[in-house]
């Protein structure tokens, strides 16, 4: 059951990466199933698999709120670099 958890935490990352909407959809979905599935075995593997699960999640969300930060800085530099072409070009010649 690890390894499944490896391999969703591979193919989010590569779908975030790629900003595969659908594909994120398709992995949780499998999460869903492998979540139920350990549940039904016993209850010490579906405390691994969602203690894994989490630590994957908490990674995920760590690194989409760095890219979320790093966009919204970039979004800041263009306005204001945009403002700073508007104020050049409406200048009055000297």
């Amino acid at each position: 059951m690890n390894g499944a958890v490896v391999s969703i935490q591979s193919r989010l990352e590569d779908a975030i990466r790629r900003l595969d909407v659908d594909g994120v959809e398709r992995v949780d979905n499998e999460v869903r199933n492998v979540v139920a599935q350990a549940i039904s075995h016993d209850s010490e593997q579906a405390v691994r698999v969602l203690r894994s699960l989490k630590d994957v999640y908490a990674g995920l969300i760590e690194s989409v709120t760095a890219e979320r930060s790093r966009v919204a800085d970039e979004l800041r530099a263009l306005g204001k670099a945009r403002r700073g072409v508007s104020a050049y070009q409406g200048a009055p010649d000297a």
